[in-house]
This record gives structure tokens, C-alpha cells and sequence, in this order.
């Protein structure tokens, strides 16, 4: 079936929801979005307090907001001896499900909406995932004889 990955950051306890941001959940679809996880995370990473120059997004509490920490893309299959110990990485993905980490993705779509002018569903279904990758493809001519 394919591993389904969030990005979380592991200070704060926090996620984003691909989903949310019109993604997939598997690593194909995420850098396949736009605007998306990656656009997300650029928000959400950015060392910048404040606009300090032409092309900077304007202030917002999603801006920067995981800057510094340590941060990560997690999916449901992970082992714990994916990250350091102290993480315990088999239980993330989890625990990001059953709310007891935070999900920050509305906040960060209020960003990406305002800065790119884009609307996205939000509500946890996709608008439209374009680049979907399958978990299987059969290829053939419907019983035909094997050309090899």
C-alpha cells in the first residue's frame, strides 16, 4: 500500500497534515503539491522574526515558527531506530492521529492562502490530489498473448 509520511516537528510535538495542503500522503505526492508540504515547511522553517527585505512573507505566528527545532518527515511504518532513541519513531505517526501532538496545518494555510492566493480545502480531504502515485500498476493487453 505505500507509507504515508507527516512532517512533524520533534520539540514542539507538532504536524502538518499534507491532506490538508491538497497533498498526498506518501513522499511522491507531497513534493509533487503546490503550493504544499514543502511550501509549508518553508513557512514554517524560515529564521525570520520579521520582514526584513523585498519577496519576505509578511508576519504571521506560522512564519518561523519551527525554526531552530528539530524537524522531521515521519510516516506510519517508521522503527524507532529511524531517529535518536529519545524520539521513540514507531509511535509519531500515531500520536499525531490520535491528538496528542498538534496539528498546526490550519495555521499555515491561513499563510499560504493569504501569500499565494490560493484556496485549499482545509478540512482534511484534498481538494484534488493531481500527482498520485499508485501502490500498484498492471500493465498488459487484457489477456492477450506476451509479446516478450
Amino acid at each position: 500500500m505505500g507509507q504515508y509520511w507527516l512532517p512533524v516537528d520533534l520539540s514542539k510535538r507538532e504536524f502538518i497534515d499534507p491532506c490538508k495542503l491538497d497533498a498526498g500522503l506518501k513522499l511522491r505526492e507531497q513534493a509533487g503539491s503546490w503550493p504544499g508540504t514543502g511550501t509549508a515547511l518553508v513557512v514554517l522553517c524560515a529564521a525570520m522574526p520579521v520582514s526584513r527585505g523585498g519577496g519576505d512573507l509578511r508576519p504571521h505566528p506560522a512564519v518561523g515558527r519551527w525554526a531552530g527545532d528539530r524537524v522531521a518527515l515521519v510516516g506510519d511504518y517508521a522503527e524507532d531506530s529511524d531517529l535518536p532513541a529519545e524520539f521513540q519513531a514507531s509511535s509519531i505517526y500515531k500520536k499525531c492521529r490520535s491528538g496528542e501532538w498538534t496539528d498546526v496545518t490550519e495555521m499555515v494555510l491561513e499563510v499560504l492562502e493569504r501569500e499565494f492566493g490560493s484556496r485549499m480545502a482545509g478540512n482534511g480531504l484534498p481538494r484534488a490530489v493531481r500527482t498520485l502515485a499508485p501502490d500498484m500498476v498492471v500493465v498488459g493487453s487484457g489477456g492477450a498473448e506476451d509479446p516478450s
